[in-house]
């Protein structure tokens, strides 16, 4: 925690003020020659105001664990906070990733659903347009052998004869 956080009291492991919780603390030794137990408050817990830390540790035949504890607890605690909401803002972002993607690919699809509806109404424009037309002349429909052979023997028939072409070029000047 860094000292220009919190307003530093007497007992170096009391510092800052809770905005929310009213708060305060007495030491009684009880039967014992010197003072085993610790407490550690931090108003603004984090440089939160809606945050606060408490923590009262007993020690037992010492105070060497009350203050090693008093002393690191809460250092520790907020480095595995700040940890956690590091890695919740990082999955946040794989997951606005995730997202994006998933947008992405929702809008590739209206693309190509787009396409292929504007393929089928293509497509049902020319069948419109061909059936307006209905049967078209001779000329466009396929013709199967013996539709072929009666069009050429027509036009065999209808073609003039060799004799009748030399005269012909006979009246040409």
């Amino acid at each position: 925690i860094l000292p220009h956080q919190f307003v530093p009291s007497e007992d170096e492991h009391v510092r800052g003020v809770s905005k929310r919780l009213p708060s305060a603390y007495a030491e009684t030794i009880g039967q014992r020659k010197r003072m085993e137990d610790c407490i550690t408050i931090f108003g603004n817990f984090r440089a939160r105001e809606d945050e606060d830390f408490f923590a009262i540790y007993d020690g037992h035949n010492g105070d060497s664990s009350a203050k090693y504890c008093a002393g690191r607890l809460h250092v520790r605690l907020r480095d595995v906070m700040e940890k956690q909401k590091q890695q919740k803002q990082q999955s946040k972002g794989e997951e606005k990733e995730i997202e994006k993607e998933k947008e992405e690919k929702e809008i590739e699809k209206e693309k190509e659903e787009k396409e292929i509806e504007k393929e089928k109404e293509e497509k049902e424009k020319e069948k419109e347009r061909d059936d307006d037309y209905g049967d078209v002349d001779e000329k466009s429909q396929p013709l199967d052998n013996s539709d072929i052979k009666e069009k050429i023997g027509s036009l065999l028939r209808d073609m003039p004869s060799p004799k009748k072409v030399k005269k012909d070029k006979s009246n040409l000047v």
